[in-house]
């Protein structure tokens, strides 16, 4: 829930971008050899899950502000018809 607080902050898609070309895995959730090698495999499913939940959220708050940014432009594209 803390990533609908106010003063979290979300990392722009550009540097989402950059970061998942770059690690090839999304940020605060560990990389394929970080879950292989932990505890010989048996990863804390807990954490994962937290941070499975973090992506759900954010993904949640791209999606709002994409709707934002279309409803916008759809008033400008009605204020020049």
């Amino acid at each position: 829930d803390y990533v609908f607080e106010k003063d979290y902050k979300l990392m722009k898609l550009d540097e989402l971008k950059t970061f998942i070309n770059q690690e090839k895995h999304l940020p605060g959730v560990p990389n394929q050899k970080q879950v292989l090698v932990d505890q010989k495999g048996q990863y804390n499913m807990t954490e994962m899950q937290m941070a499975m939940l973090e992506k759900i959220e954010e993904l949640t708050l791209y999606t709002l502000q994409q709707e934002e940014a279309i409803r916008e432009l759809q008033k400008l594209v009605k204020a020049k018809e």
